[in-house]
């Protein structure tokens, strides 16, 4: 995995082809979070939203010709889009419109149910004096994934919904009022998918393909 910062976003040709070059096959980014007390966006490395979008824009053009000219890579992020397109439920949480229970477990036991909630107010329990599923049935776990499920209304209308599903909870939360609000990224997401669509369905069409042609080839060779 690696942070995407405003820095690292405007070198993305750079990152990919380091990452190439030294053989890292199976890639994941994730955009820089600001401290939890600070306003978005006004560190120096703050990644502001539409370096986000050149980032994505510019690393999609990178792997999307690698994956459709038989040099595949994976970068959990796309690979979870490509199986969006084919009707298949993304892997990861932040794709999914609502969280899950992550169980992030400290070193005194204690247990958080997201690695960016550890903090008092969501601590479900500890691992020492509670089972698994108490935890998880807690009434702080059980309002952690309720809340979730807010949405901004413009996320219900957006063409994109359906592979954005608003994105990440760390990204819609306002973390100086708790409420959640349109993801800070939005704009990110709606350029790169706008940007990106099309060839999302062929590199979905490769993938069927290539899939297809290694079914047929493991049929042909039964006895």
């Amino acid at each position: 995995m690696f942070v995407v910062t405003d820095e690292t976003a405007s070198h993305p040709d750079a990152l990919y082809d380091f990452y190439r070059k030294n053989g890292f096959n199976f890639l994941q980014f994730m955009p820089c979070i600001d401290p939890a007390e600070c306003k978005r966006g006004v560190q120096n490395y703050s990644l502001r939203p539409r370096s986000y979008a050149f980032f994505l824009q510019h690393f999609f053009d990178r792997w999307s010709a690698d994956f459709l000219g038989g040099k595949e890579i994976s970068i959990r992020y796309f690979d979870n889009l490509v199986r969006m397109v084919t009707g298949a439920p993304p892997e990861t949480c932040s794709m999914r419109g609502a969280c899950g229970c992550q169980f992030v477990f400290e070193a005194d036991g204690s247990v958080y149910p997201c690695d960016f909630y550890v903090t008092d107010e969501w601590k479900l329990g500890n691992i020492h004096k509670d089972n698994l599923l108490e935890l998880y049935e807690s009434n702080t776990c059980t309002r952690f994934i309720k809340n979730s499920f807010s949405a901004d209304p413009a996320c219900r209308a957006c063409k994109w919904q359906s592979l954005c599903r608003g994105g990440c909870r760390r990204d819609r939360e306002n973390m100086l009022t708790g409420e959640l609000e349109r993801n800070y990224y939005c704009v990110s997401y709606s350029e790169f998918l706008e940007y990106a669509y099309p060839r999302l369905l062929d590199v979905a069409k490769y993938v069927n393909r290539v899939r297809s042609q290694s079914s047929g080839t493991q049929a042909g060779s039964q006895p």
